[in-house]
């Protein structure tokens, strides 16, 4: 292993040069964490009358504010729909959990991101609350929404007449993760 003061380094290491300057490492700030890292097909649909849920791929501190929720759409025939956005918290095994933030019932329209202010105003992210997000949505229709394959990607709670419970029961998983993202007031880095 190496000793001495940085000035006495004579090696690289991971993203330092031996002279202190940063290479090989790119971060990008970002104000919109999202659950597929912009990647995503076409749209597929999510269930009608079912919160479906995807992880966010990068983690939030406390004390960031959520302003928006959205997705990114394929524009229907079917549309609007009545939808309302969702947040809960990751329960530390990988799982939804908790509920932290919603819309009020909006209706996407178009394609694009489409997103929508939190009800009730901006959520300011608790301590408990902080770490990986899992975002959402539920509709009294199917939604078509960018996605991507990926294991167990998606989760989805079983509710009615846009119900939002404040506690996620899982009865479904499918290996799609839809393009999900909320607008925060803080920038996260994600190599």
């Amino acid at each position: 292993l190496y000793s001495g003061t940085k000035a006495d380094r004579k090696s690289d290491s991971l993203g330092s040069d031996a002279d202190g300057t940063n290479s090989g490492i790119t971060l990008i700030d970002y104000d919109k964490p999202e659950t597929t890292s912009g990647t995503y097909n076409t749209g597929g649909a999510t269930n009608a009358n079912r919160i479906g849920l995807s992880k966010s791929d990068t983690q939030v501190t406390a004390g960031t504010k959520i302003t928006k929720i959205g997705a990114y759409y394929w524009a229907t025939t079917n549309q609007p729909y009545d939808t309302k956005f969702v947040v809960y918290t990751n329960n530390g095994s990988g799982n939804p959990d908790t509920l932290v933030c919603k819309t009020a019932t909006v209706n996407p329209t178009g394609t694009g991101w489409k997103e929508f202010a939190v009800d009730g105003g901006d959520h300011t992210i608790t301590s408990s609350e902080a770490g990986y997000l899992w975002i959402g949505l539920i509709s009294d229709e199917n939604n078509y929404v960018g996605n991507k394959s990926t294991t167990g990607g998606f989760r989805e709670d079983e509710e009615s007449n846009l119900n939002v419970p404040s506690s996620f029961s899982q009865d479904h998983s499918h290996n799609t993760e839809f393009a999900f993202r909320v607008t925060t007031d803080k920038s996260v880095a994600k190599l």
